[in-house]
């Protein structure tokens, strides 16, 4: 991911490097949607249902937990929680449900060429 930000300076633009340490939770799917080559408007969506599937559990759990600690269980009582008290349609779940599929390591693939 670049982590390059454009820095107005006396003459031009200056490239600063942001430290890895201030990369976002959310930098590895932005990455692999745009190795997939997938539109800003469906990053934007992908970043959206992921950032509600963390508020929810958060909600839930009164602290925030980390991607890696919810699984399949949570993933099904997001889904519950959008079609029952949101009334969302079937596909509206299924963009959620490959939002929070999506995976960085399916980016490594893409990038090298191999089946993901």
């Amino acid at each position: 991911m670049n982590h390059d930000a454009q820095i107005p300076s006396g003459k031009g633009c200056v490239r600063h490097r942001q430290p890895q340490s201030q990369a976002k939770l959310l930098d590895p799917l932005r990455e692999v949607l745009r190795v997939k080559h997938s539109s800003l408007r469906s990053e934007e969506a992908y970043v959206m249902w992921v950032r509600q599937f963390l508020k929810y559990h958060r909600d839930r759990a009164r602290s925030w937990q980390h991607p890696r600690a919810l699984g399949a269980t949570e993933v099904g009582a997001f889904l519950n929680h959008l079609a029952t008290a949101k009334h969302v349609a079937a596909a509206t779940q299924n963009q959620a449900l490959n939002a929070i599929g999506v995976r960085p390591e399916v980016a490594v693939n893409v990038a090298s060429g191999l089946p993901a």
